[in-house]
């Protein structure tokens, strides 16, 4: 099938990734990326504040001219909050794809309907508008399937998380790089106001060697903290593999903002033989057998005695990565596996 792929496309794990794992699968894939469209000032301003002004008109042009030029059977728009309803109306009516959607965050969350910030308040108020519009969406979590419906979906599946086999593999590092990835317990990830930074002095306090990577872990939120990080800062591709592989035990925390039952990391820290440490819920009860394939956990206190435990215990450690890692691969979670999932469905609801 001719797929047309459009999305932001400044991170290769999402659609540029999606994008390969699709042209593995046989199908042709046409990128269309926007985040150049709002590179000037005005155009951070509309793509912040969701405006309807001339960057967003343009890319809503651009997307209309390139469905109608390569007449894909499957337009595929991720994270389509600039998206307007005229435009998809326009495309059902030039070709005859099928459009579908997909969010990896959550439309639906009251944390951004609630939010003192204008910009998550406005966030997502032009996508509610298109959601009639699409043929299929494709949503993170399943407490998204009936919210979708009540604005007027018309079919809605779960797409989940997935890990990259290329990348997120085990690795062993030089000497240099042990010294900058070696230690106890890790968390790769961003800063979010849920309790993670809890945990993590919990960690710090009991005398456990932990290392932080990610975005926005600034010295304000750090507090007490900052002096023992240190800088704090994001690891990619590569390197984020080398930061999980570098850690006896890597931590898992699930976004409250997004209410999150399992994350991308939920399967990238066993993919790459890894210990993972994750917040406990009944969906990755589901996936891991606990203590045996992954370590759970719901306060700080168990996190602390569990990861004490695993410090302690070198040949447990190595039995919950391997069986991990072979649960990951067993159960089809590569991003692959994933695609594959996602053109079966698409075809399984009657798209010809």
């Amino acid at each position: 099938m001719k797929i047309l792929l459009a999305g932001d496309f400044q991170y290769f794990w999402y659609q540029e990734a999606c994008s390969q794992a699709l042209e593995k699968l046989g199908h042709v894939v046409i990128r269309f990326p926007w985040h150049t469209y709002f590179n000037s000032l005005m155009g951070k301003a509309e793509l912040k504040y969701v405006v309807p002004g001339p960057f967003t008109l343009t890319l809503n042009k651009h997307l209309l001219q390139a469905a109608i030029q390569h007449q894909p059977d499957i337009l595929f728009i991720w994270g389509g909050k600039h998206i307007r309803s005229d435009t998809l109306s326009k495309i059902h009516k030039e070709t005859s794809a099928y459009v579908v959607s997909y969010n990896n965050d959550d439309p639906f969350s009251p944390k951004y309907k609630n939010s003192n910030l204008l910009h998550c308040r406005r966030m997502w108020k032009n996508f509610y508008s298109t959601i009639p519009a699409y043929d299929h969406h494709f949503v993170f979590r399943p407490v998204n399937i009936d919210e979708m419906k009540k604005f007027g979906a018309k079919k809605v599946a779960v797409l989940m998380p997935y890990y990259i086999p290329e990348i997120q593999k085990p690795v062993i590092l030089s000497e240099e790089e042990e010294k900058n990835f070696k230690c106890d317990a890790v968390f790769v990830g961003h800063y979010e106001n849920d309790g993670r930074l809890s945990y993590l002095k919990a960690l710090a306090d009991a005398g456990i060697h932990v290392r932080l990577f990610g975005g926005n872990w600034t010295s304000q939120v750090l507090n007490g903290l900052s002096d023992y990080f240190r800088e704090v800062y994001p690891v990619l591709n590569e390197d984020y593999t080398k930061a999980l592989c570098g850690a006896k035990v890597c931590l898992s925390f699930l976004s409250k903002l997004n209410r999150d039952i399992f994350t991308r990391r939920s399967f990238e820290i066993p993919a790459c033989g890894c210990v993972m440490v994750s917040e406990r819920t009944p969906d990755l009860l589901n996936l891991f057998k606990e203590d045996e394939e992954a370590v759970f956990f719901s306060t700080p206190e168990e996190m602390v005695i569990k990861i004490r435990e695993l410090l302690t215990n070198e040949r447990k450690r190595q039995a919950i990565a391997y069986a991990g890692r072979h649960r990951c691969i067993q159960d089809g979670h590569d991003i692959v596996s994933r695609m594959n999932e996602f053109i079966s469905c698409i075809q399984l609801e009657g798209f010809n």
